[in-house]
């Protein structure tokens, strides 16, 4: 079945995440369960650990069978999770001829905005089998939109962290960025040419580990971008409390002219922050919709 639009490429791959949740009988938030995983076993996928090159935690390879590796060296359980069910969504949306075209035909630029879109995808397909989209937005509905959810959310599902920040984002009626950010060394592939730091400075800071925008965010923000220092995420992560007040967006052209609101929410070891670029809807307007 053809693809024609954004909204239906995410429906598409909710879909598919869907059917295969229903084939395997997987919980509502399933773990990743080694090399011999019920998920990847149903999909003909091989699964391998083994070290890859530094910033590359998980690959997809299209072979006869597909195979998917996972770096063993990940320490933190919540990421190794969403490695895995992302490069499981990458099989997904190649064995969908619609949605692999659309994808084609969408990013057709280069080969750097495919691996950009493709990636996006693959967060949406694995924030899907850890956390459902519906689920969320009856609680958005419920509570209002803030990233402070990622708590409230982490309590009733036992899912990776970021899936459900990647999940409110998705699940979002304003115009808004999710980012999650870490500190440490930034891989140094994936260092962008322009960023908010001197290239010179390669030690340990505060970066963007994954970035997720909503349905009416029309500019994508990449990973890996150094956090400045007097940014609100960067309060939030040393004060380890919660920050909100006006920042640039951490767009990775290093364009610090679009300011918006900005909630930071020290969280676990990691900053959770929520750019809103129009005021979120309140659950009050929500009802009436």
């Amino acid at each position: 079945m053809q693809v024609r639009t954004e909204q239906e490429a995410r429906q598409r791959i909710r879909d598919l995440v869907q059917r295969t949740k229903a084939a395997v009988g997987l919980q509502e938030a399933p773990q990743y369960l080694g090399v011999e995983d019920s998920v990847a076993d149903y999909l003909g996928i091989m699964v391998k650990e083994e070290p890859l090159p530094l910033g590359d935690e998980g690959q997809y390879i299209p072979a006869d069978p597909p195979i998917i590796v996972l770096d063993p060296r990940i320490s933190d359980p919540d990421r190794l999770n969403f490695t895995f069910f992302h490069e499981v969504s990458h099989h997904l949306i190649r064995q969908d001829d619609g949605l692999f075209s659309f994808l084609h035909e969408h990013a057709s630029v280069s080969d750097e905005h495919f691996d950009a879109a493709l990636g996006y995808y693959c967060n949406v397909g694995a924030a899907e089998f850890l956390i459902p989209a519906e689920e969320v937005r009856k609680i958005i509905e419920e509570q209002g939109f803030s990233i402070r959810l990622v708590q409230h959310l982490e309590l009733i599902y036992p899912a990776s962290k970021p899936a459900i920040a990647i999940q409110l984002a998705q699940c979002a009626t304003h115009r808004c960025f999710v980012v999650v950010c870490e500190w440490g060394q930034i891989p140094q592939q994936h260092v962008p040419q322009a960023s908010f730091i001197s290239p010179m400075d390669k030690g340990p800071q505060l970066y963007v580990l994954y970035a997720s925008s909503s349905p009416s965010a029309k500019y994508p923000i990449g990973r890996f971008v150094a956090v400045p220092s007097d940014h609100v995420i960067a309060l939030a992560y040393q004060s380890q409390s919660t920050v909100k007040d006006t920042a640039p967006i951490l767009f990775r052209s290093g364009n610090r002219e679009w300011k918006c609101e900005c909630e930071a929410f020290y969280y676990k070891g990691k900053v959770y922050a929520a750019f809103n670029a129009s005021p979120p809807t309140s659950p009050k307007q929500l009802r009436f919709f």
